[in-house]
């Protein structure tokens, strides 16, 4: 039951009644109005009733909805239910049941005695003599082929107009043969789709639905995934196979995680090292000339003995180096002009050492770079170049003790 038109109307008036012979492939009005329908002796007996009003009519047809008869029923009209027929639909009796006012109404319809004979020739459908044909089903809307689901079926049926009847007994011969596969044996696999107006399926969310094998991607960042499956219950056999599609590699795949792990650890690893050459570069700069401000006079003395191989190695260089007792006479007669001087204490009877301020010759001492040093006697090392101006003594009238300081004169 139903409507010609672009969409289905439920208005009583508007709907009726269609019966196809090929599957669904074509269809032909047989009956004005919606009616209940039961078939019979294996689709080759129809039975009809009104099924939206009272009536005590029935019609049937016994030559697949080419030819159509009516009877009535005995009784008042009563509205129909149903028509129903054994589970096989092999029989050729009915039963119709439904309502009369607030009564139940039940009808017993036996048509085996309307055709004279069982068919025949089966075995031999399309003959002339034979009371059969052959019919194979088909897409026919969507392409010529006979192939069906990747098959042709080949189903035995009585001819229309056959004055026969099949038998309750009667079996169908049906004959299938496998057809090679083809593009419309296939459709989308999941996380597939096809867009409109296109035929290839692309990813759309292949995340949903992956296979171990697919979750371990390559190193070109993809993989190749079936994009198409087979149609549920085709048999097609060889022919076409469709092509694997190249996906990306899903977001949470395997080699994703563990890239951005080594990604994560390459820059902590930049991060550290960056940090430790700061931390290199902070201590040299601090550790310039700038920390001999607190390193004893002794210390410098012991230090100088320890350089006096290189000073014999390299005594031609070091010929013009000022010396000490020159150094300190400069120092005193620079010390009688100055009324500023930083007073220095030294002890003669202890091996505490002269403190020098060097804060006001770190610059230049830093610009001299690598320095040549030559040690005189005293032990004391002298610059080769020309030596920072040190704070003279804050006691001019007084003199070093050369006991306690040895210092050599030449």
């Amino acid at each position: 039951m139903g409507n010609i038109g672009p969409y289905l109307r439920y208005e009583q008036h508007e709907m009726n009644t269609y019966l196809s012979r090929d599957g669904g492939l074509t269809w032909r009005e047989v009956h004005a109005g919606s009616y209940s329908y039961e078939f019979g002796d294996h689709g080759g007996l129809i039975v009809m009733a009104d099924a939206t009003r009272r009536t005590r009519n029935v019609v049937f047809s016994w030559t697949e909805g080419a030819d159509w008869y009516d009877f009535e029923l005995d009784g008042e009209p009563f509205h129909v239910k149903n028509i129903i027929t054994s589970d096989s639909a092999a029989s050729a009796k009915f039963l119709i049941y439904g309502t009369r006012d607030y009564d139940n109404v039940l009808y017993h319809l036996d048509f085996s005695s309307i055709l004279p004979r069982t068919c025949s020739g089966y075995w031999a459908p399309d003959a002339q003599s034979s009371d059969y044909e052959t019919w194979i089903p088909s897409a026919g809307l969507i392409s010529g082929e006979s192939c069906l689901l990747g098959r042709i079926t080949s189903y035995v049926r009585r001819k229309p107009h056959a004055k026969c009847f099949n038998g309750e007994k009667f079996e169908r011969p049906v004959f299938k043969n496998n057809c090679p596969c083809t593009f419309e044996d296939y459709h989308c696999a999941l996380g597939f789709a096809r867009t409109l107006g296109e035929s290839e399926c692309r990813p759309v969310d292949v995340d949903a639905v992956l296979t171990p094998e697919e979750m371990e991607c390559t190193s070109s960042g993809a993989y190749f995934a079936d994009a198409y499956r087979r149609v549920p219950g085709d048999t097609c056999e060889g022919g076409f196979v469709p092509p694997k599609a190249q996906v990306p590699c899903p977001s949470f795949s395997p080699l994703s995680r563990a890239a951005l792990i080594a990604f994560a650890l390459i820059v902590v690893i930049i991060l550290l090292l960056i940090g430790m050459n700061r931390a290199a570069a902070g201590s040299e700069g601090n550790g310039g000339l700038e920390t001999l401000r607190y390193v004893k006079y002794a210390t410098l003395t012991r230090a100088g003995r320890e350089t006096e191989d290189y000073t014999s190695e390299n005594e031609g260089e070091l010929r013009d180096a000022p010396s000490l007792d020159q150094y300190c006479a400069n120092v005193g007669r620079s010390k009688k002009g100055d009324d500023n001087a930083v007073h220095h204490n030294i002890a003669s009877d202890s091996e505490e050492s002269l403190d020098f301020d060097f804060d006001d010759d770190v610059d230049a001492l830093r610009r001299q770079g690598n320095h040549q040093v030559r040690m005189r006697t005293g032990g004391l090392p002298s610059a080769t170049s020309a030596v920072p101006k040190l704070q003279p003594p804050a006691w001019p009238s007084q003199a070093f003790d050369n006991e306690d300081f040895p210092l050599d004169t030449d």
